[in-house]
């Protein structure tokens, strides 16, 4: 969650409407006054900056450890 935390509101907003209230690109467009390309990049850069959060990495990292001495 402190992932989602660091995430600019502008990002934040996105992320939270796709993920969480499951609505379509273009269902966020409307819901926040944007072009449907903006929503888009901001999706992209969110999921970017998630995936390079500390917190995220590094849970990342034990999943794949586990995952490999599964199937190691």
């Amino acid at each position: 969650m402190s992932a989602l935390k660091d995430l600019p509101v502008d990002l934040r907003v996105v992320v939270v409407l796709r993920y969480y209230a499951d609505l379509s690109e273009r269902e966020i467009a409307i819901a926040i006054g944007r072009k449907q390309g903006t929503v888009k990049s901001r999706l992209h850069e969110a999921r970017r900056r998630l995936a390079l959060h500390p917190a995220l990495r590094s849970e990342t990292s034990r999943r794949s450890t586990s995952t490999e001495e599964v199937t190691g």
